[in-house]
């Protein structure tokens, strides 16, 4: 795995997490409003996840991070500036997106603390502009992923979520799913379908 980043899972609701003082008398309104019970305890804000798939054997938590192109622009709710690039949203703005991978410590979803890194930055990677540069092997160029779904083989495919027009924009040419190998050690070997 490359880098990893060691944090601690933090509770939305019940032992240690938000009340009825936090503006949740209940867990189902904080999976109604989900976002805010987040900003409410502190948790990273994330450029637009759209799919979280596990894979079968190694059960490291994959999540698509569709795009932020207000990142750096706009302040989110609650914030007075704007949010620059980070660590796990490496990129402002974020045009093309990303796919993150969470591992739990000791391999036990129930632990507290987990490790995750940047699995793969969407974009060209022939691009010498930081913002539309990917990190894909092959060359492959592609922008937005979106649905993210293994295979029994522990293959991950990737599904984009980008117009044509912006596609062609951002990276050239359209690309709709993507087939993706995770070979010891670990790295995207990509094909574009």
């Amino acid at each position: 795995m490359p880098t990893v980043n060691p944090v601690s899972k933090v509770p939305l609701f019940g032992n240690k997490g938000l009340t009825a003082n936090d503006g949740f008398a209940s867990q189902a309104e904080v999976l109604i409003d989900a976002r805010t019970a987040a900003d409410k305890v502190g948790a990273t804000y994330m450029d637009r996840p759209e799919w979280i798939a596990v894979h079968p054997t190694t059960k490291e938590a994959y999540c698509s991070l569709s795009n932020n192109t207000a990142r750096g622009q706009s302040a989110p709710l609650g914030r007075s500036e704007p949010l620059g690039s980070d660590a796990a949203n490496p990129r402002s703005p974020n045009l093309m997106g990303h796919i993150i991978r969470w591992r739990d410590a000791d391999g036990n979803p129930a632990s507290t603390r987990f490790q995750w890194d940047i699995f793969l930055l969407a974009g060209d990677p022939k691009n010498p502009e930081a913002t539309k540069k990917g990190s894909g092997n092959k060359g492959l160029a592609f922008a937005q992923p979106d649905k993210l779904s293994f295979d029994p083989r522990g293959v991950l495919w990737i599904q984009t979520d980008s117009s044509a027009r912006t596609s062609r924009s951002r990276i050239g040419k359209t690309s709709a799913t993507i087939k993706c190998s995770l070979p010891i050690p670990r790295r995207a070997t990509s094909e574009d379908f």
